[in-house]
């Protein structure tokens, strides 16, 4: 666990974390701990779910949203892009 060392706090705010640790009954750096992290609490991202990432195909059933209608489709379609992908003679996307 690290420390912090904060320089030239303004008179105002050393009295309110004095006065908030008095009257919690805790030390002026437990009050203070307690603090930051309530601000910081917030401003944290959402922890990373499986929900989020996108699975082959989402990106492009977006983009064709109303033409393609059903999973089965969706599926269909996928499946001929990845063969004509594949397809043999189809041209380099970079000179050569």
């Amino acid at each position: 666990m690290g420390d912090l060392l904060i320089r030239n706090l303004s008179s105002s705010v050393e009295a309110d974390l004095l006065r908030i640790a008095e009257e919690s009954g805790v030390t002026l750096a437990d009050a203070a701990k307690a603090i930051l992290e309530a601000g910081i609490e917030p401003a944290r991202p959402a922890p990373a779910t499986h929900d989020h990432i996108p699975r082959p195909g989402d990106h492009m059933r977006a983009l064709l949203s109303g033409a393609i209608l059903t999973d089965d489709e969706a599926r269909d379609f996928q499946t001929t892009l990845d063969q004509l992908r594949r397809a043999p003679g189809r041209p380099l996307p970079f000179p050569a």
